[in-house]
């Protein structure tokens, strides 16, 4: 696995890793452990997309913490709201203030 593209991001980050020439992962790290894999998120077959999502999540990341959510695993949470599917979130026909509307 090859780190193509990465990103710093809100304590994290955000990688996409080449897998095996034809998938590309999308990762969140702790900056803490930069020799961690990280968590997959989501996969994809084309790079450009990969990096279109690693840089969309990243600002939708900053958003959620900014209403107290955190990632747990493939899942934004908090307390009192339904956790969010993170590749929810990475589907590229939703809309910013649809995203946004989900941790309102």
């Amino acid at each position: 696995m090859t780190v193509k593209y990465t990103i710093d991001c809100e304590g994290s980050e955000i990688l996409v890793r080449e897998v095996d020439g034809a998938t590309y992962q999308l990762c969140i790290r702790a900056s803490t452990n930069p020799l961690g894999n990280g968590n997959v998120l989501e996969t994809y077959s084309e790079f450009y997309r990969a990096v279109r999502a690693a840089d969309h999540f990243c600002e939708t990341y900053a958003k959620a913490k900014e209403y107290g959510f955190y990632l747990q695993e493939t899942f934004l949470v908090k307390p009192d709201k339904h956790p969010i599917p993170v590749s929810k979130i990475l589907n590229e026909e939703m809309q910013r203030e649809q995203v946004n509307a989900l941790f309102a």
